[in-house]
């Protein structure tokens, strides 16, 4: 469990299974008590069968797109800057994220910085303050702001409902 709780961003099955060293049902299971009780938050990226490993243009972008986000989240929320790490515009990035995935690519950045911090205010001891500066929020209080208008609560609201910290 603590493998599962601690890792944050991209991890196949086989990856987890290795960690954690758990079976399938029984990783399964964990996964599915930890995503009940909100203690993590799962991302399922199916690969379609056809491709056999052979991605269009825009499926490798958009799988690009996905990794640095896992990546550099903490630090980056302009869709510019991925854009620029894979050499096309953020316009071209936008239209390929929302054609592959059906979602905008400003809906992962949002999804991705939400799951991470979701994750801390429940599964760390970390202050709101220290969360906020470590995902580089320049006051606590846009970081309240930005947390509330995604949940509806407030961070410390949010700890004290769904915690057992």
């Amino acid at each position: 469990m603590t493998t599962i709780h601690e890792h944050i961003g991209f991890m196949d099955c086989d990856s987890l299974r290795k960690e954690t060293g758990l079976a399938s049902p029984d990783l399964f299971f964990a996964l599915e008590s930890l995503a009940t009780e909100q203690k993590i938050s799962i991302n399922i990226m199916a690969v379609p069968e056809s491709s056999r490993g052979h991605f269009s243009r825009s499926e490798y972008l958009y799988i690009k797109f996905i990794d640095l986000l896992n990546r550099y989240i903490s630090c980056e929320r302009h869709i510019g800057f991925y854009a620029s790490q894979l050499f096309i515009t953020p316009k071209y990035l936008s239209g390929i994220v929302k054609k592959v995935s059906g979602e905008t690519a400003n809906y992962w950045i949002n999804k991705k910085l939400l799951d991470i911090v979701k994750v801390q205010l429940l599964c760390t001891s970390k202050s709101i303050k220290e969360i906020a500066y470590g995902l580089n929020f320049s006051t606590i209080s846009s970081f309240g702001k930005y947390f509330k208008s995604q949940t509806s609560l407030s961070p410390t609201l949010y700890r004290k409902t769904y915690s057992s910290i």
